[in-house]
């Protein structure tokens, strides 16, 4: 019976770990993933084909590439030509993954852009900007990130289908690792924590006396139905006191579920991103009326996707 118990509180860590560890790759980790692996496809591409998807998504802002030339002048800071309502653009595009554009490069091309009269400068990049080189006046900075919204659409299927299935293949091996490790961390704390009570058989009542019948006086007969004892109502057991704190606390304002992740430790499923200070007092408020669970710990778990971290809360110290 304590093995099977044992057993089933593991499975229960590990089920708790493992869904939220999943729901995290799946719905914040792999869309990173396939930013991060289609930059780094644009990365391996020819620069003259990296720079045809640039212009291509820059012709959805009005801009197209002018045939005159791709340097509208030797030794400027630039590498296409660009037209805009008949105004001359100036593009750069920067093909290195650990380019990091400084304030000096986009001060070359502030340069490039007057002294050739042009309307404005483009400076796209699949490095990262640095934010010193941000805010200077007619000139627009594109970094990696941005540029694969813009290009993403633009690019042939099967590549975008070799990312995706690429980014699939790496989720289901970290998925597959992630659940391995729930299930050992399971294991780990069903041994660690002590062992649940076993509810002792209530005392088998004793045989009636038998009476013999005596006649008493009437008076010697009230006295004895006065002193007669009540009946005892029976207390309540742990686990069904467990099940009503689960049960007032699914009941709280933002407080989706709540459940035993251990004998010592209440999940609380928050219904939003964290809980205020007005929720908290609350589930204290409900688990100190239960004196022999007031000292567990809550744990306050963060909807599915948040970015929140998990928190925790001892109401009463033992």
């Amino acid at each position: 019976m304590l093995i099977a118990s044992s057993i089933g509180t593991a499975l229960g860590i590990a089920a708790v770990l493992g869904a939220g560890i999943t729901a995290y790759l799946w719905l914040v980790r792999r869309p990173q993933l396939l930013v991060d692996d289609g930059i780094t496809s644009l990365a391996a591409m020819r620069w003259r084909e990296y720079s045809h998807f640039v212009v291509g998504a820059l012709r959805a802002q009005g801009f197209d590439h002018d045939p005159s030339g791709e340097r509208p002048q030797k030794g400027l800071q630039t590498d296409l030509l660009l037209s805009r309502d008949d105004q001359a653009w100036l593009l750069c595009c920067k093909q290195n993954l650990g380019e990091v554009v400084t304030a000096p490069q986009v001060a070359d091309l502030a340069r490039a852009v007057r002294e050739t009269g042009a309307g404005g400068g483009i400076l796209a990049t699949l490095g990262r900007i640095d934010a010193d080189a941000r805010g200077n006046a007619g000139i627009q900075l594109l970094d990696g990130q941005t540029l694969w919204v813009m290009v993403d659409p633009l690019l042939p299927q099967s590549l975008r289908v070799d990312i995706k299935q690429r980014v699939r293949s790496r989720m289901l091996r970290y998925i597959q690792l992630s659940w391995l490790v729930a299930l050992l961390v399971g294991f780990a704390l069903a041994m660690l924590l002590p062992a649940p009570a076993i509810p002792q058989a209530p005392p088998i009542a004793a045989a009636p006396r038998a009476v013999t019948s005596v006649v008493a006086p009437p008076a010697a007969e009230a006295n004895a139905t006065e002193v007669a004892p009540l009946p005892v109502v029976a207390r309540r057991s742990e686990e069904q006191r467990r099940e009503d704190v689960m049960r007032e606390i699914s009941l709280l304002p933002g407080v989706e579920e709540a459940s035993w992740a251990t004998r010592s430790t209440l999940v609380v499923y928050l219904a939003d991103d964290d809980a205020s200070e007005q929720d908290i007092a609350s589930l204290c408020a409900t688990i100190e009326r239960y004196e022999e669970l007031r000292a567990s710990r809550l744990q306050l778990q963060p909807r599915a996707g948040s970015q929140v971290p998990v928190r925790f809360k001892q109401c009463h110290a033992y």
